[in-house]
């Protein structure tokens, strides 16, 4: 129970500092010309490599960060519920390094990518591919709930919406992916 409560708080604390992040961004563009996003991922050029670990703390408005609020909630809940705390920090390290990184080296010239999507888009597929991997009875029951609840974000990988970052979307996914395997291996070898 005191596990749960930790994971509780954890997580409250992640979605304060997110909004906590776009106050301050705000209150910057309100009495300058300047916004945090500037330090998102600029695909292929040098500065923008500072926005691999930037950009899933960067939103391009509340509206934004609005939208990637639950999805991030419920999925990094369902992540910690399928393994641990080290499993999920690890998980979500390789979603924003793995997935940062493709957005950096495929993302369009000369756009800027912020938010945490690609991470949401990450836990998708780490949940699902874990229980895949694992086959053990909650994994694969959270893994069918991701399919029914969040199987649309793998379709709207079909859509290209001008402003939306497909290739944030695709390297997450991917990444997570990547995630839950090497993370499963990693159990196995331990066990």
């Amino acid at each position: 129970m005191r596990t749960l409560a930790n994971q509780a708080k954890f997580l409250i604390a992640i979605v304060a500092i997110l909004w906590g992040i776009e106050v301050v961004d705000f209150l910057i563009r309100a009495f300058s010309t300047n916004s945090l996003d500037r330090l998102g991922i600029r695909p292929r050029r040098l500065e923008g490599l500072l926005g691999i670990p930037c950009a899933p703390f960067l939103h391009g408005g509340f509206k934004h960060l609005a939208g990637n609020t639950v999805p991030l909630l419920v999925l990094s809940s369902m992540a910690l519920v399928a393994g641990s705390m080290s499993h999920y920090l690890r998980a979500v390290g390789i979603i924003i390094l793995c997935g940062g990184l493709g957005t950096w080296l495929f993302g369009q010239s000369n756009s800027l990518h912020v938010g945490a999507s690609g991470v949401v888009f990450g836990l998708a597929g780490y949940v699902f591919t874990r229980g895949v991997v694992t086959r053990k009875p909650l994994t694969i029951a959270l893994s069918i709930a991701v399919a029914i609840f969040y199987g649309g974000l793998a379709a709207s990988l079909l859509r290209f919406t001008v402003g939306i970052s497909w290739t944030g979307h695709a390297f997450g996914l991917v990444a997570g992916v990547l995630a839950a395997t090497t993370s499963s291996k990693i159990t196995a070898k331990m066990s």
